[in-house]
């Protein structure tokens, strides 16, 4: 019976743990279930030069989205093409959210000129939202977006993926991502943009 009691619990810590960050499944996100072979957060492929979409591989309109923010402005993921787009799922209550968001804005600050953020929260109010932008300094666009969680197949928070310019994935981390982690998948979509160094 004793052993019984213990392990439930431990179960149900396990299935809560993943709640927030965890491992996920077969996801638009992950590099590895397209036909690149490369890996999902860069351990070391460099940004080959075949990354200009291969005969029949999937056209990237499925990576394609609108979402208002929370400023009130349209943000579309296609008028970006041509620009790498950091695309982070979070929300507002979420501790790991909030503990990688100074990482995120360090980022931005360095890369905001060439590269693309935004932040999609799946239930948090326009209050929340604009509460935590200012309250965590973000500068870049936030947006309630339950339906690109859906479109991404996103169960948890955080979620951080890195498009290149033609809207392909280079590089997903679940979990919080770290100031280093996204700088070098920001720079292989750079490379696979054409506009790397």
């Amino acid at each position: 019976m004793k052993p019984t009691r213990i392990i439930v619990p431990l179960i149900l810590l396990a299935l809560f743990g993943a709640a927030c960050a965890g491992e996920g499944g077969g996801s638009p996100l992950r590099v590895e279930d397209r036909d690149t072979g490369a890996p999902a957060s860069g351990g070391g492929g460099g940004g080959g030069g075949d990354d200009k979409a291969a005969a029949g591989s999937k056209p990237d309109s499925g990576h394609d989205f609108t979402v208002e923010t929370f400023d009130g402005k349209t943000f579309t993921m296609s008028d970006h093409r041509g620009s790498p787009v950091v695309l982070n799922f979070w929300e507002s209550w979420c501790p790991q959210c909030q503990a990688e968001q100074p990482d995120l804005n360090e980022v931005f600050e360095r890369y905001g000129g060439e590269v693309v953020f935004i932040g999609v929260s799946n239930n948090d109010t326009v209050a929340d939202g604009e509460a935590y932008q200012v309250e965590y300094g973000v500068p870049y666009p936030l947006a309630h977006a339950p339906k690109v969680w859906e479109q991404f197949e996103v169960p948890y928070q955080p979620v951080t993926a890195v498009f290149d310019g033609a809207g392909e994935v280079v590089g997903s981390i679940d979990g919080p991502i770290s100031e280093a982690t996204l700088v070098e998948l920001i720079e292989k979509a750079l490379d696979a943009t054409g506009t790397g160094g």
